[in-house]
């Protein structure tokens, strides 16, 4: 069953770190989202997942087979709308639009007329309660109180059979709501990345180095990267050709060298004049090369060197991809004939 939202970028490459995360570690991140250790161990248990529509989908679908005493804890576990709720919590950030819409003449109609809706609201959580037997519960994420207060209003007509319906729906939309949240954060949380290139012939900055940032396997969670770059490629290896003609015109040095860019260049540029950039994105997990056009930049300064390039190829893991790994930073020592790079802080 499809869900029709499309993943995003940020989904995308949470997707991936949640594929790769530990069993422990992923039960830890759903357990506090679903208010069920069952669900989230069977959805773990699921994995590998190709896109969050699909984990969405598999999450729906093992609620949907949850025993009843299982649904109804995670049901109840979720707190009353305008009740206590704990500051920090995900309860609190989704209720906070209707919590802060307090004002007289809702839309609830009916014993919400001329009535503050939250207070009426708290009034009825305690009428379902009594009638159903369990916490009213709605994805009140965007909603008012107004809104809330006319859905709880209906609600209570329901027969015991139709308000179950709605529960699992609402329970399900919920749990979807914050599943995205998670995978979109996952996918954003990599590691951000930056180069510094000495000329250590001159013990000077090498600024004006063009470089292209190539991914070659795996998903990046930047905004920046594409899996169809061709216009990227295409413009990045222009501007390094263009350079490296500008070069050989004005020191007079032939070059046979090009740069050829990968199949997906999540960014290109220069160093600055104290020879370090810092890149926008954050990085996914996958395999990456920083590609540097040393020619260009030695033919600019009359020298001909050994190397028309250096590709400097890393990787980001599971382990970059964690809290403790939150930056890259990855130097390059270069002269005409030689170079060496490593991981700096």
């Amino acid at each position: 069953m499809a869900s029709g939202t499309a993943s995003g970028k940020g989904e995308t490459g949470g997707v991936e770190a949640f594929n790769h995360a530990p069993e422990r570690q992923a039960v830890s991140l759903l357990e506090p989202l679903f208010c069920s250790a069952q669900l989230a161990e069977q959805v773990v248990a699921a994995r590998p997942f190709a896109t969050a529509d699909d984990a969405v989908d598999e999450m729906k679908e093992l609620l949907r087979d949850l025993p009843e005493d299982a649904i109804l804890e995670s049901v109840n576990a979720h707190p009353p709308i305008g009740g206590s709720v704990e500051k920090g919590s995900l309860s609190e950030s989704e209720q906070s639009a209707a919590l802060g819409d307090q004002g007289a003449g809702g839309e609830g109609g009916g014993e919400g007329d001329g009535a503050d809706p939250l207070t009426t609201i708290r009034a009825l959580n305690e009428e379902y309660r009594g009638r159903f037997g369990y916490t009213f519960l709605i994805r009140a994420a965007g909603l008012t109180a107004g809104q809330i207060l006319a859905n709880l209003e209906q609600r209570l007509t329901n027969t015991p059979e139709a308000e179950w319906s709605e529960v699992l729906g609402n329970l399900a939309a919920i749990n979807e709501l914050r599943m995205r949240q998670m995978l979109e954060s996952l996918g954003v949380t990599g590691p951000t990345l930056s180069t510094h290139v000495l000329d250590t012939s001159t013990g000077l900055p090498a600024s004006g180095v063009h470089f292209e940032l190539q991914l070659i396997q795996g998903v990046s969670g930047g905004s920046g990267t594409s899996s169809d770059s061709s216009a990227s490629a295409s413009s990045a290896s222009s501007a390094i050709a263009n350079s490296a003609n500008s070069a050989e015109e004005s020191a007079g040095v032939g070059s046979d060298a090009t740069v050829n860019p990968g199949q997906s260049v999540v960014e290109s540029g220069e160093t600055n004049a104290d020879g370090r950039f810092s890149f926008a994105d954050r990085l996914g997990a996958g395999v990456y090369n920083l590609r540097f056009d040393t020619d260009s930049y030695f033919a600019a300064r009359g020298i001909r060197g050994l190397y028309p390039w250096v590709d400097v190829t890393f990787r980001v893991d599971d382990v970059d991809l964690g809290a403790g790994a939150s930056h890259l930073h990855i130097p390059l020592l270069l002269s005409p004939y030689g170079y060496s790079t490593y991981r700096g802080s």
